[in-house]
């Protein structure tokens, strides 16, 4: 699969050395081995490897020097010349992410008779989709009805939530439900195939629909064997790095990367939709931005960071407790922070009883009421019920207050009249079913 020659050779040396490391017992580090270790060698706790953004929306953070030179710098492919009219690849819809969002987008597109193309950086499914636990909430029982889910979670959502959207969100969900199970989504259901529900965050009836406790890997599984099933062509470990215009400024198509071979690819089509998903939210509070200090829930759970002792998980939903019951795991001491009265209310009740049992079991330390408001070096600043409270030598503070949109290639297109249209987190954070309705509708 890799063609890269220092890629081949690094993987002749992990194979000469692995009967050798497989029998290693290294010595656990301390926390303060680990800090110095990290502060020597990863980049990300490297001072020098900090920039602060100079234009944009996002002025004055903090980022690794190689972002900053991809978001201040000139296009990749400026000085490059292509042939726009011999295409590598040309079809009526690319969608752009492999996720529930783009693959509904797909499906649908598919069955509408036009001719169809995935484009994804990594695999398809490779998306946050496939770490949903919790349930989708749709009133299609005898006892519900979409208006009590519409007054359920506007009431839930402290009454802020834009009506005409919660209004489309209540009235589709049941066909949602129902189109998902059609592909072959195995949604819990009684002996005699009815649907089990249960209660979920908010809801004053039962209208929670789960496969078991990984519900999102379910519907991915379901929506990516469709798109196969279709013969719909995916061009995988390839991104999308600039949208084409033609001569009336109007999308025309995009410019590949292939990831691995670093060929650039020219794809023609008459619309484009994307589907790029969320990236982590960092709230306007100050010290957030320290990414020496601040990592996100996904970098913890992924392995692509190391932590000390200490440690304070802002975020007290599915992703916050799970971080914080994975660290505990690890033998760390974990404190939870949320603002709302209670955790995990974004979860069903089987995952949710688990979760909370093994925040018991491992002494996860919660707080709920409690609002992050400053970051220090070292402390984490908060209040409890309105009143301050200090969580001093903490060795690492983890986000885990949500994602929000990614779309750095919807900001090319503001102001002309292209024929784009943006699904799923790349639109708006929302949770699986939106993504997946709205990636339908697309």
């Amino acid at each position: 699969m890799y063609q890269d020659p220092n890629m081949l050779a690094s993987i002749r040396k992990v194979e000469a050395a692995r009967e050798e490391n497989i029998k290693l017992d290294p010595r656990r580090m301390t926390a303060d081995e680990k800090d110095a270790l990290l502060r020597k060698f990863h980049p990300d706790y490297r001072t020098e490897q900090f920039t602060e953004l100079r234009f944009g929306p996002n002025k004055g953070q903090k980022v690794p020097l190689e972002l900053a030179d991809l978001l201040e710098g000139e296009s990749r492919v400026l000085h490059e010349q292509f042939d726009l009219t011999k295409p590598d690849y040309e079809t009526d819809v690319l969608i752009i992410g492999g996720g529930g969002a783009g693959c509904s987008a797909a499906i649908e597109a598919d069955k509408a008779g036009a001719k169809v193309m995935v484009v994804t950086k990594l695999r398809m499914g490779d998306a946050n989709t496939m770490m949903a636990e919790g349930g989708i909430q749709a009133a299609d029982k005898p006892n519900d009805s979409p208006a009590q889910h519409f007054l359920d979670a506007y009431g839930g959502g402290h009454f802020a939530a834009q009506k005409d959207l919660l209004y489309k969100l209540v009235m589709d969900a049941p066909e949602a439900i129902q189109w998902l199970s059609g592909l072959g989504v195995e949604f819990d259901k009684a002996p005699d195939g009815t649907m089990i529900t249960t209660h979920g965050g908010g809801t004053s009836r039962k209208r929670m629909h789960a496969a078991k406790d990984y519900s999102g890997a379910e519907i991915m599984r379901t929506l990516r064997d469709e798109v196969l099933n279709r013969g719909i062509p995916v061009v995988d470990f390839t991104s999308a790095i600039e949208l084409i215009k033609d001569e009336n400024g109007h999308c025309a198509g995009a410019i590949l990367l292939n990831m691995e071979t670093k060929e650039l690819l020219v794809a023609k089509a008459k619309t484009v939709i994307l589907a790029t998903g969320g990236t982590p939210m960092f709230l306007p509070i100050p010290g957030l931005d320290n990414r020496e200090f601040v990592k996100t829930a996904i970098e913890v759970l992924r392995g692509r960071t190391l932590y000390g002792k200490r440690v304070v998980v802002a975020g007290g939903g599915m992703t916050g407790a799970e971080t914080a019951v994975f660290l505990a795991v690890q033998g760390c001491d974990v404190t939870m922070i949320e603002m709302a009265p209670d955790i995990i209310t974004d979860a069903v009740a089987q995952p949710r009883a688990c979760l909370l049992e093994h925040i018991r079991k491992y002494n996860v330390k919660v707080h709920t009421h409690t609002k992050l408001t400053k970051v220090g070096e070292g402390t984490v600043y908060a209040e409890e019920y309105g009143e301050p409270i200090t969580f001093k030598h903490i060795d690492m503070l983890v986000n885990a207050m949500g994602v929000r949109s990614y779309n750095p290639l919807q900001e090319q297109l503001e102001g002309l009249d292209c024929k784009v249209v943006v699904v799923g987190d790349a639109s708006s954070t929302k949770n699986g079913y939106k993504n997946i309705r709205e990636g339908f509708n697309a």
